[in-house]
Formats: C-alpha cells, sequence, structure tokens
C-alpha cells in the first residue's frame, strides 16, 4: 500500500512540474463549469525539451515578448507590454495625440468614433517607423477605397429592397444632385414615405400616393408630437409654470455661489434650462426641477440665502420655490409623462416605432383621463390639442394596420 501511495505521489510531481513548464502564465486559479468547456490537454514533455539547448544542457531563456501576440488589443485588452510602461512614457504618447488634436482643430467628440481606437491599435502593430498617409492618398486613393467600401455595403442592402421593401425618410424630395430620391431607390422598391408635416410635404404625398398606389405617406410621429407639446406649452396656467421655472434656472446660474452650495449637496444634480425651439425639452426641465425640490427648498431656507434677501430678485425666487409652483408643476409633469414617453419611443432609433403610435396615442388620452379622475373639465383642453393634431395629421390606415 505504502508503495502504490508513493507511486501515485511521484506522478502527480511530475504532472505537476510539466504543465509549469508548458503554460507561461502558471497553474490556473479557479476551474469552469459547465458541459460547454472542452478540456485542453497538457503539453507533452517533447515540446518541452526544445527550450533547452543541446550543448552544455542549460535552458534557453527567453523574454516575455515570446509571449505577447502580434495583435493590438483595445483599450479595454491592454497588452503586458503596454502596461509595463512608465507613466512618463504613456503620458507623451497620449500628449502627441491630444497636440495634434488641438493644432489640427479636431473636435473632441472625434475621439468616440468606432474607428479612433482601432486605428491606434492598426498603428501600434506596424511599429516604430511607420509613416501615416499623405495629403495626397487620404483625398484620392483612400477615399476612393472607401467609396468602394460603402458601395458594397449599399449594394448588398439594394439586393433586399425588392424583396422586403423600404422606407425612406427625410426632410426633401431630392439629393444634392437635385435627382428624385424615389426614382433613384426604385418606386417598386418603396413601401413607405416618410417627411416632415408642412403643409407643402402634405400636398406633395398626397400627389406620390395617387402616382404610385403602392406607396404609402404618413407625417413623421415624433414632429406631431412635437407640435402637441407645442400647443400644450402656450396654454396659459402652463405657461405661467414655464416662465417661473426659467426665472429659477437663470436665477440659478447666474449665481456662482449658490451653484456651490448646491454642488456640495448629496445627491444634486445640474439644473436644466429651457429650450425655445424644443418644445419637449420644456416639460423636461420641469420634471427636473421637481426631482431637485428638497435641495432648491433647503437652499431658500438656509442661513446664507437669509443674508442676501436685500435682493428683490432673491425674493421672488423664494416665493416660487415656497409657494404652489411644485403643485402645479407636478401636475403638467404628470400629465405630459405619457406623451414624453410616446415622442422618445417614435425618436429613436434602435426599433421600429410604427406599430406603437396607434397604441401610444391610446395610452395617452385614457392616462390624461385617470390623472383627472375622469373629470371632463380639467382633461378636456389637453384632449382636445391631441384629438386635432391627430386627426389632422398623424391619423393614417398605416398605424392601425401596424398595431
Amino acid at each position: 500500500m505504502e508503495d502504490s501511495l508513493n507511486e501515485n505521489v511521484q506522478k502527480a510531481k511530475e504532472k505537476k512540474g510539466i504543465f509549469e513548464i508548458g503554460n507561461p502564465f502558471g497553474r490556473s486559479v479557479a476551474g469552469f463549469e459547465g458541459g460547454d468547456v472542452q478540456e485542453i490537454p497538457h503539453p507533452k514533455t517533447k515540446a518541452t525539451q526544445n527550450n533547452v539547448s543541446g550543448n552544455k544542457g542549460k535552458r534557453k531563456a527567453h523574454g516575455i515578448e515570446s509571449y505577447m501576440t502580434g495583435k493590438s488589443l483595445d483599450r479595454s485588452q491592454l497588452s503586458i507590454k503596454s502596461c509595463m510602461q512608465s507613466k512618463e512614457r504613456w503620458h507623451d504618447t497620449d500628449m502627441a495625440i491630444a497636440l495634434w488634436f488641438y493644432d489640427a482643430c479636431i473636435p473632441m467628440n472625434a475621439c468616440n468614433s468606432p474607428y479612433y481606437q482601432q486605428a491606434i491599435g492598426k498603428i501600434a502593430s506596424m511599429g516604430s517607423g511607420y509613416q501615416g498617409p499623405s495629403y495626397y492618398a487620404l483625398r484620392v486613393n483612400l477615399l476612393k477605397d472607401a467609396k468602394k467600401q460603402v458601395e458594397l455595403i449599399v449594394d448588398n442592402l439594394r439586393s433586399k429592397w425588392a424583396e422586403t421593401g423600404c422606407r425612406i425618410m427625410g426632410d426633401g424630395w431630392k439629393d444634392n444632385r437635385q435627382r428624385k430620391i424615389v426614382e433613384i431607390v426604385g418606386s417598386s422598391n418603396v413601401v413607405h414615405m416618410v417627411t416632415d408635416n408642412a403643409s407643402n410635404y402634405k400636398a406633395t404625398g398626397r400627389l406620390l400616393s395617387e402616382k404610385y398606389p403602392t406607396i404609402s405617406w404618413s407625417p413623421c410621429a415624433a414632429h406631431c408630437l412635437n407640435l402637441i407639446m407645442k400647443d400644450v406649452g402656450e396654454m396659459t396656467h402652463v405657461k405661467d409654470v414655464i416662465t417661473l421655472a426659467s426665472r429659477v434656472t437663470v436665477y440659478v446660474h447666474n449665481r456662482k455661489w449658490i451653484l456651490s452650495w448646491l454642488r456640495k449637496r448629496p445627491g444634486w444634480r445640474e439644473i436644466l434650462r429651457p429650450a425655445e425651439t424644443r418644445f419637449g425639452t420644456n416639460f423636461i426641465v420641469l420634471k427636473n426641477l421637481h426631482d431637485l425640490k428638497q435641495h432648491l427648498e433647503a437652499l431658500v431656507t438656509s442661513s446664507a440665502y437669509k443674508r442676501e434677501l436685500k435682493n428683490e430678485k432673491r425674493k421672488d425666487v423664494k416665493q416660487i420655490i415656497v409657494g404652489k409652483f411644485w403643485n402645479n408643476c407636478l401636475i403638467i409633469v404628470r400629465t405630459m409623462g405619457p406623451i414624453m414617453r410616446l415622442l422618445r419611443i417614435c425618436d429613436s432609433d434602435e426599433i421600429p416605432s410604427l406599430g406603437y403610435v396607434y397604441e401610444g396615442m391610446w395610452r395617452v388620452v385614457n392616462g390624461i383621463k385617470e390623472l383627472f379622475k375622469n373629470k371632463k373639465k380639467f382633461y378636456g383642453p389637453y384632449i382636445d390639442i391631441i384629438d386635432r393634431r391627430w386627426d389632422n395629421m398623424l391619423k393614417k390606415d398605416l398605424h392601425a394596420a401596424a398595431f
């Protein structure tokens, strides 16, 4: 029995030694679970003998470069060599890229491009001494190659138009070369046309449907919802609340000491400013202000604010914050909540929103009625605005069919 145990221990030591020689990263510290993982066999002893020199029997030393791959990794998977660089060299490399951005007036948002890190990785894989493309190459040769790549992608999509059809979404009927978009794509391949809600587009859409019966035209749902919010924002009581909210936001943003005081509070978020052209932004600002209600109430009741009450504007802002502003703000936010949710769906590029318009408008109407306990004198003005825009603009058979 003792001989058998000693033999097993000896085999285990030999097996452990072989594995440590063949695996440069050492033994595994965590095992995998699941039947989909295949076990990798241990390297043979013969494979490890190539590292030993035949003259003196000494093992030949290998650097860590032998285990580095030639492919460049992205920022989330840094190579060992890049991690071992000094902070000074890392900073010099970053500074070289930053100076190129500053000198060429490249927008900072360019670093968010998916090709940014890919380009840096390709340069690193070329090694030192790589010369970038010249002005002529970027302007002529490489531009032609990039155009060919895009044409291949477009041709691949165009081959599917005859089978699935396509939808054209645009702000005009012609491209930059004054070519009609429908004729470029092919009238037999177009099944749906979406444009703005202006009167000229509505008339053109009607003529287009008469000329091509297979093409359906519908206005932009997101634009219709924006017009609904514009009409709601012009209601007297809503306009008054938005005006008060604008006075509060302007006052806070124009006082540095107030911003400094608020930013020290845990949970504080920056106040948004109303916009004159984006109607949905006004209601987002009201929601943002209501979320910061406790912080603003704490501000106007603080000792620092009381010392500055000689200013008339500060007295007015305090009257707004401690008055009935919050109740009116909450009513408007809850009323416009269903419309804002539908706008996010229609204005998103992640999923097709055609099938959600009909049900979304139904939910908007019912949500507003439930909010006001089905009292028509309260929900009537809002429903009238929605029905007028829905009946005159957005109501199409295509939405009902998609629903």
